[in-house]
C-alpha cells in the first residue's frame, strides 16, 4: 500500500455484510415467506412476480440486516444493484409469444420485474429507500462497474449510507421452462457502505485512484471467496480507475429481525 499512500483516496464503512447460495427450489419456496428485509412481511401478491435474483438479494439484505445489526430507517441511503443477465431466462419465450401473439400474450410485469433496473427498484421501495437507486452493468465483470458508482454516489451526493448488491444465477444455464434451469445456484451479495467509521463493524473499505495490474480485477468470485475465506485484507483493482483494500471486522451476536424465517443457504456469520 505505500505505493499508493500518497494518492487520492476514499474510505468508507462496512456496516454490514452476507452471501447468500440458493437452489431454485429454495427460492420459488421463498416466494410464500422469505422473511422481510425490512420491517414488515412482504405481500404474496408481489413476491410472485419477481425475478428469482431479486428474492435472493432480498434474503441477503435480511441477512446483512440480522447479523450485523443494519438497522433503518433507510430514507435517505441509495442503493446500487448489478445483477447479471437477469431476466434472460423469461426474455427470449416472451418475445416469442409477442411476435405469435400480441401484446395481450405477454405479462405486463416482465418489464418492470426481469429488467436491469428491477432490482434496484424493488429493493428500494422494500427499505423504504428514497435516495438515488440504480442498475449496473448486467453482464459477467459487472461488479466492479456498480462498486465505482457506489463509491462516486457515497462520496459526492452525501449519502448517509448506500446498499450495494451483486446478483447472479451459477451455472449461467439456458432456459428451463421460461425459468432458470432447476440445478443452478442463485447467488447474492449484498453490503451495507456508510461513509462514518465508528459505525462500520463489518469492516471497511479504501479505494486508491491509482490504477495497478498487480492486483486481481475486483469480481463476484474474488469477493466471496474472500468472505468465506481467512482474515487477510482483499487486494483488487478496480477497472482500469484504481484500487481498493477490504478489511474485515468482527461479527455481532446475532439479532433476530421480527417475523424473520431460516434460510438454508451459504451465509457467513
Amino acid at each position: 500500500m505505500d505505493a499508493v499512500a500518497n494518492t487520492s483516496r476514499v474510505s468508507c464503512g462496512l456496516a454490514g455484510f452476507a452471501s447468500v447460495s440458493l437452489d431454485v427450489a429454495t427460492v420459488t419456496a421463498l416466494r410464500s415467506h422469505p422473511g422481510p428485509p425490512c420491517d414488515e412481511p412482504l405481500p404474496v401478491s408481489t413476491l410472485k412476480h419477481l425475478d428469482e435474483q431479486t428474492l435472493t438479494a432480498l434474503v441477503a439484505i435480511a441477512r446483512a440486516r440480522q447479523t450485523w445489526q443494519v438497522s433503518g430507517p433507510f430514507t435517505h441511503w441509495g442503493l446500487v444493484a448489478a445483477p447479471r443477465y437477469l431476466g434472460r431466462a423469461t426474455a427470449g419465450p416472451s418475445l416469442a409469444r409477442f411476435f405469435s401473439e400480441g401484446a395481450w400474450g405477454v405479462s405486463p410485469h416482465i418489464v418492470p420485474h426481469r429488467s436491469l433496473h428491477s432490482l434496484s427498484g424493488t429493493a428500494s421501495q422494500v427499505l423504504h429507500l428514497q435516495g438515488p437507486n440504480l442498475g449496473v452493468g448486467g453482464s459477467p465483470g459487472c461488479e466492479a462497474e456498480a462498486l465505482l458508482a457506489a463509491l462516486t454516489l457515497l462520496r459526492h451526493d452525501s449519502l448517509p449510507g448506500i446498499w450495494l448488491l451483486l446478483s447472479r444465477i451459477e451455472p449461467e444455464l439456458p432456459p428451463c421452462d421460461n425459468r432458470p434451469h432447476p440445478h443452478a445456484q442463485c447467488q447474492a451479495i449484498a453490503l451495507a457502505l456508510v461513509p462514518n467509521l465508528a459505525s462500520a463493524p463489518a469492516g471497511q473499505l479504501e479505494f486508491y485512484l491509482q490504477a495497478s495490474d498487480s492486483w486481481p480485477p475486483f469480481s463476484f468470485d474474488l469477493l466471496l471467496s474472500w468472505w468465506q475465506g481467512g482474515e487477510e485484507p482483499l487486494l483488487a483493482s478496480l477497472l482500469s480507475v484504481g484500487q481498493i483494500r477490504l478489511v474485515k471486522g468482527q461479527p455481532l451476536p446475532v439479532w433476530p429481525i421480527p417475523g424473520s424465517v431460516p434460510v438454508d443457504g451459504q451465509v457467513r456469520s
